[in-house]
């Protein structure tokens, strides 16, 4: 056949090389393969997990449970593409109550790996059986009659057969890692189940069923390090429309990586989102020590037809269809529990610096300024008193380059990029243009684009807003009167709901209040704020910089002069 030939030739593959295909989309490591067998094991009812794993996972993963089993004449028909007891039509998928459902996963372990199961069902034990796949050849089914009920499956020589994909298993402490991070996911969200797990034949741990009141002390086994000084957890809920959510937050906290003891789940399920992760970052940065992260377990109860879960192949994403609610709901439930908690979170942030540290914060102050005094470093204390001057500096990794903040005062701070260039930054302004930025593209704001905030805030605001009620609601503001003096605010256009909105709107709320707002003047009211407001309450923390900066291009921010390269010409007309 000629090289011409060879190029007009299209051919049907294999159906063995097709789920062989198919399974690195499903199976990308023995991580992957854990979690499809983890799933199968609980939808089928299984109460008591056996897991061993040998050279982490490459050599030998077996899962034995005691669910419900499966028949002998079954077997076969579990290890095919697309066979599922999951689901019958389509629109089962928006209606899910388990793991499991396209039935890919056996499948395609069954093709790049060797597998032994058995199985013994609970409802006819005597029509159990055992089956043995090779590459997804079968190679033996016989009926074997089973006294307990249950699935083992054993699988050998991961990847045999697609040698090329062992290139991209990671090293042997990130694949463990993985497998161990899977593996804590349904040990935190099944509380009533009991795990046992073993490593390469010597490292067994037992996690035995608990009750939900103590599921408290199964998370502190789970997320906090087996050392640590701190196993006090914080814990908050919420519920709205059918939605609900309950979390633990550490009191332990540290300046490197806690995303090994960060957890999200939804309706049982283990996912990542970074939305919802930095919103829960944002809001408890309220009470974890400036520039230090800890650990959580938040756990998400969505109703099935709210969610779906057939976005990804691994179904580690997930697609809320009431995004903002459950944004709101996550936010809104630990600010919640901070208000409610204020005074016994006051001690701990008190403490953060002996005296002696403060000195020596002193000291380093003034040899960066000489010329400011400590009173004037930005004393406005934070929700709770907690002096923000005892911090000038923030170091911030963003995707591996560190961006470095230094906060002149409430309003004004130094930004250095990862190519150590400087800039002046006016948070006010620069959250201003942000916010113009997004009312040019968006207005008037449809309810899809607008947040709902779970804890409606109050401001105290005069009649005269009445005239602009309309108005800001097409802005995405929406506000009820409670009394003479009183309005709450109800929603908020989703581009601000990352801020904390008391602190970023009461200064403008108030200033506003008496004037008629349009679509045609609103720019211009906004860009007089910015030279002649006497701000009173405006703070935009740290880590809101870096999202604006994030969101919000760089040019813009110079033309509207948010942001000043504090290049040697600028520098030097200071000082003529």
């Amino acid at each position: 056949m000629t090289l011409e030939e060879k190029q007009h030739k299209i051919n049907l593959l294999p159906e063995h090389l097709i789920d062989q295909i198919k399974a690195g989309e499903v199976i990308e490591r023995p991580a992957s393969l854990v979690k499809e067998l983890l799933e199968n094991s609980l939808d089928a009812g299984s109460t008591n997990i056996k897991i061993t794993i040998i050279e982490n996972g490459l050599e030998l993963i077996s899962i034995e449970d005691n669910g419900d089993g499966i028949l002998f004449e079954d077997l076969p028909y579990a290890f095919c593409r697309h066979a599922t007891s999951k689901i019958e039509r389509f629109e089962d998928i928006y209606n899910l109550y388990s793991f499991g459902f396209r039935g890919e996963a056996l499948a395609s372990m069954a093709a790049i790996s060797r597998i032994t199961c058995s199985s013994t069902p609970k409802s006819n034990p005597k029509n159990g059986g055992k089956i043995v796949i090779h590459g997804a050849k079968e190679m033996s089914h016989t009926p074997v009659p089973g006294k307990k009920h249950g699935t083992s499956l054993f699988i050998k020589d991961l990847f045999f057969n697609t040698p090329a994909r062992l290139k991209f298993i990671k090293s042997k402490t990130s694949e463990k890692n993985a497998m161990k991070r899977i593996i804590n996911a349904f040990i935190l969200t099944n509380p009533q189940t009991q795990f046992s797990v073993k490593w390469d034949d010597k490292d067994k741990s037992i996690f035995k069923p608990v009750e939900k009141e103590n599921l408290k002390e199964r998370i502190k086994t789970i997320i906090l390090p087996k050392n640590a000084s701190n196993k006090e957890l914080y814990e908050f809920s919420g519920e709205y429309e059918g939605h609900s959510v309950h979390g633990f937050a550490s009191a332990l906290t540290s300046k490197g990586n806690a995303g090994k003891g960060q957890y999200l789940f939804v309706n049982g399920r283990l996912f990542t989102d970074r939305q919802i992760h930095a919103s829960i970052l944002r809001t408890l940065e309220k009470v974890w020590p400036f520039g230090e992260t800890g650990h959580y377990c938040v756990m998400l109860d969505v109703p099935p037809t709210q969610v779906d879960v057939n976005v990804h192949p691994n179904k580690t994403q997930v697609k809320f269809f009431k995004a903002n609610i459950v944004f709101s709901l996550v936010s809104a439930s630990i600010k919640k529990f901070i208000d409610e908690n204020t005074e016994e979170l006051i001690r701990p942030q008190e403490e953060l610096f002996s005296e002696s540290e403060q000195r020596d914060q002193g000291l380093q102050m003034f040899s960066n300024n000489p010329f400011s005094t400590y009173s004037n470093q930005g004393t406005r204390p934070s929700s709770f008193n907690f002096d923000r001057s005892k911090i000038t500096t923030a170091t911030i990794n963003e995707d591996s380059n560190p961006i470095q903040l230094n906060r002149l005062n409430d309003r004004y701070l130094i930004y250095q990029d990862e190519t150590s260039t400087k800039s002046m930054i006016d948070s006010f302004s620069l959250f201003i243009n942000y916010w113009l930025h997004d009312f040019k593209r968006n207005f008037p704001y449809i309810e899809s684009q607008t947040t709902p905030l779970l804890i409606s805030e109050p401001f105290q605001l005069g009649d005269k807003i009445l005239g602009n009620l309309d108005f800001l609601k097409s802005l995405g503001l929406e506000i009820d009167k409670l009394d003479e003096e009183t309005f709450a605010l109800r929603t908020i256009p989703s581009c601000l709901d990352s801020f904390n909105i008391r602190e970023v709107l009461s200064d403008i709320l108030r200033e506003i209040n008496h004037l008629e707002l349009s679509k045609e003047n609103f720019e211009d009211v906004l860009k007089e704020l910015i030279n002649n407001l006497d701000i009173r309450d405006f703070f935009l923390s740290d880590f809101s910089i870096i999202h604006i900066l994030k969101d919000y291009s760089m040019i813009e921010a110079l033309q509207t002069k948010s942001i000043i390269n504090l290049d040697n010409k600028v520098l030097e007309k200071l000082f003529k």
